[in-house]
């Protein structure tokens, strides 16, 4: 594990670290509705509160503050990774992966999986669950206190059923433009080696240390009164640019990751065959690319899907979305349907997460059968 596995994974491992890094330094929800009325603000909260009054020059200086730090960490990361080599571990032979066995450990490592995701994620989903039913926030579990009037209100607003449908359309639009810009934009710079490939890669791959109260703020000032082309703020394509802008590093470190693993004798063995780049594409590098492209989109969509530190910085009337409504409920003192309107964004993750296991597993089975092939 130490030798072999842990190098391998490294990449992955750091990449995740400095993405938890930076979503937690530039998340505005969490610290808004926990911080703001206590009095305890951190710099997205402090933002909001400057565009607000209004007060633009405020607000830009306290992003800048965000993006050097950000900076900071991406040059680190940059760093870290170019000082080790690249692992190439998608070749042409059949690899069946070992099971490490733990023993008496087991029981004793399972008990404190499962304790860590009931803590951190059980108990907190029920408890919204268990308010969205309530009649008020604090009530006593009493059989006369459930109700489900919280969810009928949300559905009876016209303002959040608005948020439902924008947020439907954005997050999927999103994914997708992004995953097919970031799938060719890492061929070009990974495999094919295209002069300039890397510098599109470079300027796609900024906006991962942009945190998002940075681009909300960057996107009014770019679209509210541009020097040339049409006003974009007060519209869906405000937020659709601010997404495809906060996300495109997801697909590409999704995408590149992949590419990196797939070893070029895979390629360089079809031409020998005399296949055509694009052939070569379809039949080898796509099918291979695929379950990273997959888990890019996924990842994205989730993320669009409840987006809210650039959303409610841009966000105006007939341009809301889910995030932006539970906020505003929450903040208006509306607890039940807040947590109601998020208990409702449930079943789509739910879903989404089904959907890429079938897919996973079906994946699986068609490399199953191609190595049966192979091997016969």
């Amino acid at each position: 594990m130490k030798d072999i596995t842990l190098p391998l994974v490294r990449p992955a491992i750091l990449g995740g670290a400095l993405l938890a890094f930076v979503s937690s330094i530039d998340n505005f929800g969490i610290p808004a509705v926990l911080g703001m009325r206590a009095q305890f603000y951190v710099l997205t909260t402090r933002i909001y509160e400057a565009l607000t009054i209004p007060n633009m020059p405020l607000a830009t200086a306290m992003s800048v503050l965000l993006v050097l730090v950000a900076i900071v960490c991406l040059v680190a990361f940059r760093r870290l990774e170019g000082s080790r080599g690249q692992y190439a571990v998608i070749s042409g032979k059949s690899v069946t992966p070992n099971v490490i066995r733990l023993g008496k450990a087991r029981p004793w490592v399972l008990a404190v999986l499962y304790l860590t995701l009931v803590v951190i994620v059980v108990m907190p989903v029920f408890a919204l669950v268990l308010t969205s039913l309530l009649r008020f926030w604090g009530a006593d579990l009493s059989a006369e206190n459930f109700t489900l009037r919280h969810y009928i209100a949300v559905l009876n607003q016209s303002g959040a059923r608005r948020g439902i449908v924008n947020s439907l359309i954005l997050a999927p639009a999103a994914a997708t433009i992004i995953v097919i810009v970031s799938a060719m934009i890492a061929y070009l710079n990974v495999k094919a080696r295209q002069r300039g490939a890397g510098l599109l890669d470079g300027i796609a791959t900024v906006p991962f240390a942009l945190p998002g109260s940075v681009i909300g703020v960057s996107m009014i000032l770019a679209w509210s009164n541009p020097a040339f082309g049409p006003t974009l703020y007060g519209t869906l394509w405000i937020l659709l640019a601010g997404y495809i802008m906060r996300y495109m590093a997801f697909g590409l470190q999704s995408t590149r990751s992949t590419l990196q693993q797939i070893h070029d004798s895979l390629e360089e063995a079809a031409w020998t065959a005399g296949a055509s780049r694009l052939r070569t594409i379809r039949d080898i590098t796509l099918p291979l690319l695929r379950p990273g492209m997959l888990a890019g989109w996924v990842l994205i969509f989730i993320s669009a899907f409840n987006e809210l530190t650039v959303s409610v910085l841009i966000w105006t009337t007939g341009a809301e979305t889910i995030g932006v409504w539970i906020f505003l409920m929450q903040d208006s003192g509306f607890t039940g349907r807040a947590a109601a309107l998020a208990v409702l964004t449930l079943p789509v993750i739910l879903l989404l997460y089904l959907f890429t296991q079938w897919l996973t597993k079906l994946e699986a089975r068609r490399r199953e059968r191609r190595a049966g092939k192979t091997d016969a």
